[in-house]
């Protein structure tokens, strides 16, 4: 990674920490270990404030400046890594398009850009490289109001597709990209859709070796019944219909699932079933124990409009622990077609499940391993950051 590139400013949709594993946070570790990163996480709101008081699951004395809203996580080497916790904003995602959103968000905007440039002028970063890390509901206000080298959009999913993004994701986003220099994504459908005349690249989603090479068993599991694991949000991606009617004709197995549970319909229909086995939300250094009961990972995503721009950072993450991989064919994944199985419907996958839990071997395990460690997350930083020096260069010459 070359060193000529000015500090990163990124412009986080999510928050820091949590109990899911996130491309964004991923990336700008990996970017901060030669390079000067600030991440601007999560803005959060005046009602996100009063439920972190009440409740104590939220920052609140960062969000309200009791205690420092700038973080220093990592300063070694030639790189170094700052957090940085906004002010509370006004919540405005529930108001229609139009007049008043626009006069809130130019005021949510205010305080966002005393925050960053406080911060800027403490960490004696000048003329920053922003990464806007799929949050046009900021990009679009905050626009002109930085003096920086560049703005790049990060986008990972399809902003349209998500419950959480749709409101104002779509407009706000077109918006944005007529606003910035380059896209980057994390998929080749993504950055066909979103590119336009922009320059753009596609940086795929990593794996956190560290993390995952803990799972590792190089000896597959030959007593008792599969254990069929699945690591991630658990939402309507997942095909649930399908996951239990295997279950039902498959007695012997059980299914893992190790994450958050996103809505409570879809918990009710999981925790009824005799098989199942939920952990709920975990940090990510509990996860190897998990991983490591897993005889298969799965994928079992539905197709449409949000999953076929999805490239999964779990496919990876199981690779890297040696474990055989499932997966619908929700979206393309022909990078993987020679390391894992492939299978759209109950009795398919139940087949392919099998198929993975018999075939496995000492020798595909190692391979597996191999293949991810050719895809970690400091291959991805070198990838993204190459690429933001070609397009400086560009725009100098």
């Amino acid at each position: 990674m070359k060193r000529s590139l000015p500090p990163i400013l990124c412009i986080g949709f999510p928050a820091w920490e949590g109990d899911y594993q996130k491309s964004t946070v991923q990336l700008m570790q990996a970017l901060s270990e030669e390079q000067q990163v600030l991440y601007v996480e999560f803005a959060f709101t005046w009602k996100d404030v009063i439920q972190g008081i009440l409740k104590g699951k939220k920052p609140y004395k960062r969000i309200l400046g009791i205690s420092p809203r700038l973080r220093r996580l990592r300063s070694d080497g030639l790189g170094s890594l700052h957090v940085l916790t906004l002010p509370p904003i006004i919540p405005i995602n529930g108001l229609e398009a139009g007049a008043s959103y626009e006069r809130m968000a130019k005021l949510n905007a205010r305080v966002i850009v005393a925050s960053i440039r406080k911060a800027l002028r403490k960490l004696n970063y000048h003329k920053p490289v922003a990464l806007n890390a799929f949050n046009p509901f900021l990009g679009v206000y905050l626009k002109g109001k930085l003096d920086l080298s560049a703005e790049y959009y990060y986008c990972y999913d399809q902003i349209g597709a998500a419950k959480w993004t749709n409101r104002h994701g779509p407009r706000l986003e077109d918006k944005y990209l007529s606003m910035v220099d380059g896209v980057i994504t994390s998929s080749a459908p993504l950055l066909a859709e979103k590119q336009g005349n922009l320059p753009g690249i596609v940086i795929k989603n990593g794996v956190n070796l560290s993390i995952f090479e803990q799972a590792f068993r190089s000896e597959p599991r030959r007593t008792g019944a599969p254990v069929l694991g699945y690591l991630g949000s658990i939402d309507d991606r997942l095909d649930l219909d399908m996951l239990l009617a295997m279950l039902n004709n498959w007695p012997g197995a059980r299914l893992l699932l190790v994450g958050r549970i996103m809505e409570e319909e879809i918990r009710e229909r999981l925790v009824a079933h005799p098989q199942v086995e939920i952990t709920g939300g975990l940090q990510p250094d509990e996860l190897p124990a998990w991983v490591e009961k897993m005889d298969v990972g799965l994928i079992p995503f539905v197709k449409n409009e949000f999953t076929r721009f999805i490239y999964p950072l779990k496919i990876n993450e199981y690779l890297a622990a040696g474990l055989p991989v499932v997966s619908t064919g929700f979206s393309d994944l022909s990078d993987f077609s020679e390391v894992i199985y492939e299978a759209d419907e109950s009795v398919s996958f139940q087949v392919a499940c099998k198929l993975a839990f018999q075939e496995d071997s000492h020798t595909s395990r190692l391979a597996r391993q191999a293949f991810a460690k050719s895809h970690d997350w400091k291959a991805r930083a070198e990838e993204c950051s190459n690429w933001i020096e070609e397009q400086l260069l560009q725009k100098s010459s």
